[in-house]
Parts: structure tokens; sequence; C-alpha cells
């Protein structure tokens, strides 16, 4: 069964109906469910499918390709075929003269080798004979977004020529609910900190009675999928470069994330184009994200890099430390690592990440959602960038002059009047509330206390239910 990508089946649905020749570019994060989405929105056309293999040189992958058309029924393709401009053109034999054909190249990165040569030669053929082939659909689709978006989306050579872009993201937790279906609340919201919104993480997480025992299972032994999963994920989508996991690890080592300066010094690196650019590919891979105060600019020296991929988080934070210490698969993973004071920890500040991705929703329940906003973490910088004094989870910067500051808690018991009053103190030692106004939200997994409740110490309170509540 295939759940939710309402907007981007809708999106690929109406462009395979174009009465042109078309071309389409996808991309996301490894596992994320591009093919799937690709797939049930082609249901009905004429399909066929190209993929690229990991690793491979330039002749490996045209052979490969060459492989992959015969397959495909087209003949007459000579064998010593070279370059992707001799090859690309025996798609034309596979559109169908009358109806839609949709054909993707799939890991679009990896049959061009990462490098841009093979958008500009498909450039060429597409406009020499492509072009003309009204019911041709073309989907250029990839793993890597940096790629994807630098040498694909934003080339010159196809400027013009993309009629769909589409970065499809993770599952949101209604998604994630749908998926989870006969799963509690609990257990759906405990799923999504764990390996966040990643369909296929979360698939693997409905073949045993509860979800915490699935996740057990598949961290028990060197050959279980979250334990194999953190280096497939590096090599795919960033090769050798050991840099990326110095980064990761970097960020994961700071419950605040870091600036720029803070990760320099971290790991010893030059203040360079070359640490940009990874920062850029790690963020469009959506396993980083970068804030800024709300009040700040975008190019603020305040700017804070902070991992929130989840999956990432807790292969570091629970499964690399028993694999270093010979412990993997010989310890109760669930009495001996859920059951401890680390793992509450963690999943409170999993959870805050959870609603930054929230965000939109958020918004939405608070009444403006029509209303442009800067939503993320808030920081209290000194002069060097450095951090001073208060944070907050999640504070809106609302285009209508009011400022929305969350507590985000993530406690088993109902939240306390002293949360209330000790956020209470924070907000009004940073914001002047006689030059700003202010309001206060409670998110939390657990309703408050009815001592909080009375307090109207928050003007506002979302709970877990409301989270995972379907827009209507």
């Amino acid at each position: 069964m295939f759940i939710g990508r309402n907007l981007e089946l809708n999106q690929l649905k109406s462009f395979f109906l174009q009465n042109r020749a078309a071309i389409a570019v996808i991309y996301g994060r490894r596992r994320v469910g591009k093919s799937s989405l690709i797939r049930e929105a082609a249901r009905g056309h004429h399909f066929f499918s190209f993929e690229g293999v990991e690793g491979q040189s330039r002749s490996k992958q045209i052979r490969i390709f060459i492989h992959q058309l015969r397959e495909h029924g087209v003949s007459g393709i000579p064998s010593d075929v070279k370059e992707w401009f001799e090859l690309l053109p025996y798609l034309a034999e596979l559109v169908h003269p009358n109806e839609p054909t949709v054909i993707v190249l799939d890991e679009f990165q990896w049959l061009g080798n990462y490098r841009q040569d093979i958008v500009s030669e498909l450039k060429l053929v597409w406009d020499q004979k492509l072009s003309n082939l009204p019911n041709l659909k073309l989907i250029l689709c990839g793993s890597v977004a940096s790629f994807m978006v630098k040498k694909v989306v934003r080339s010159r050579a196809l400027f013009g020529r993309c009629a769909l872009s589409i970065d499809l993201q993770p599952f949101s937790l209604c998604e994630t609910r749908a998926l989870l279906a006969d799963k509690s609340e609990e257990e759906v919201l405990l799923a999504h900190q764990c390996v966040g919104g990643i369909p296929y993480y979360l698939s693997l997480l409905t073949d045993r009675s509860s979800v915490l025992l699935s996740l057990a299972f598949h961290c028990s032994t060197a050959a279980s999928t979250f334990v194999t999963e953190f280096q497939k994920i590096f090599v795919s989508h960033f090769g050798k470069n050991a840099l990326y996991e110095s980064l990761i690890r970097a960020l994961k080592s700071r419950r605040y994330g870091a600036s720029r300066a803070e990760l320099i010094q971290d790991l010893h690196v030059s203040n360079s184009g070359y640490l940009t650019a990874a920062l850029e590919d790690l963020e469009y891979a959506g396993m980083i994200s970068s804030f800024v105060p709300y009040d700040k600019k975008r190019n603020s020296h305040t700017k804070r890099y902070v991992l929130v991929d989840r999956y990432l988080d807790f292969y570091l934070t629970f499964i690399e430390p028993l694999i270093q210490n010979g412990e993997l698969g010989r310890i109760n993973f669930i009495s001996q690592v859920f059951e401890t004071a680390s793992m509450v920890s963690w999943l409170g500040k999993s959870f805050e990440l959870t609603c930054l991705r929230e965000a939109s929703k958020i918004a939405g329940i608070l009444g403006f959602g029509g209303i442009r906003f800067e939503a993320g973490p808030f920081f209290q910088h000194g002069k060097k960038g450095d951090l001073v004094g208060v944070q907050f989870d999640l504070v809106f910067g609302r285009a209508d002059k009011v400022v929305t500051v969350c507590e985000v808690k993530c406690l088993d018991v109902p939240v306390p009047l002293s949360v209330g009053k000790h956020f209470a103190k924070q907000v009004d030692a940073v914001f002047d509330r006689s030059k700003i106004t202010v309001q206060r939200v409670l998110i939390s997994k657990t309703a408050p206390s009815k001592e909080l409740e009375n307090s109207h110490l928050f003007s506002s309170v979302i709970t877990l239910g409301d989270l995972l509540e379907t827009a209507k």
C-alpha cells in the first residue's frame, strides 16, 4: 500500500499528461522513497526504468545501460558505443506513438560518474531528437541531492527544459502515523524520533509486535540493517570523502549544533570554499540544517549547523558505542539502551528536532499558517558567535509583528507548573514585551498538569495528538 505524498503524486500525474515532451528532476536522501513515488504516479502509463550503478566507470555505465536497453526490447545498438550522445537517442524507440511514456534515469549521478558531461550530452540529444516526441516524459532521479541541484536543476544545459523539480522530503508525523496505522500514538512518535520520516526505515519497524522490539532486532548484529546502513549512506552520497562524516560526528557531539568557527576549530580544517561546499552538500541531503535567530539575516555569523537526521544521530549515539565495546548482540538492547537516562535525554532532543520539521503544521494549528514566518531555534550569541545565555527550542518570527516562542517537552507525565514558571522567566529576560508581542506556547508529548493549565502561563498548548491529526 502506498502512503502519503499526495502533493508530489498530483504534480507527477499532471506532468505525465502534458501534451509535449518534458523533463522532471526528482531528488532526495537514500531510502526516502523516490522510486516508489515515481512508480505509483506512473501506474497505467508505459514505463521504463534505467539505473546507474554505484562506483562504476563511464564505460561500464554505458555497457550496463546498453544491456538495460536490450532488456527493454531495443535492438540494433552497436557494441562499440562509447559516448552518451550516441546512446541516449535509442530511448526514442521506447516511446509509444499515441500514449504517455515515462522513462526514468535513476541514480543519475552514478550514470554520469558525478560529472556534468552527461547533462551536456543529454541536452544535445534532447534538443535534436527527444524533444520532438510529445509523449515522452523523462525523469532524472538521484539520491545525491547536491549533484542533482547544482549540476542538473541549475545547469545551463537544461535551463528552461525542466518542467518539474521535486525535492522529496522524509515523511511528516502524519504520514508516519498512516504508515504505522496499527501502532499507538506513542509508538508512532518513538519510531519517528529514532529513524526520522524515512519510509524504508519505518517499514522495518512493523515486523514485530512493537516498534521497540523491531528496532532492537534491526540493531542486533553486525549484519543488521540499522548497523550497516550508516556507512552505506556516506559511500552512496559522498564517496570516499572523509570530511562529510567528520562534520556529522562533530555536530553530533554538540547538543545545540555548531557555528562555522567552532567546526573549523573542532576539525582543524581551513576556512575555505571546500568547507562551504561540504556543508551545503550535507544540507541538500537533509542530514543537517542551518539556523540563525529569527531576527538575523541568513549570512549572519550567528548561523549554527545542527545534525537533524534522526537515524544518523541514533546510530552514533547508541549503536556505534556497542560496536566499539564489542557489546553488539551481547546485551539486552531494550533494558540496557532504551531504559537509560541517556536515552530519555536523547529522545527529548529528538522531539525538539521533530517539532522543527513540523513548523508549518504547528503554525497552522496556532492559526497563523497563512502568514509569512521564519522558524527555528533561538540562540543568544556573544560578539564572536559563541553561545551565551538563553536558548529556546522553537521560535517563530512572524510578519504580523508577533513572536511565538515554544517550549518543547517530551515527558511521560503531565508537564508540571515549574516548567511554565521557568519558561516565562526566560522569555521575559530575553524579550521586551513592551515593544513586541510575545506568544508563549507549550508543545508536549503529554498534556499539562492542572496547575500549569490553570496558570495561563502558556497561551496555547499543542500535544502529540494535535501533531498527529491529519489536516482536514
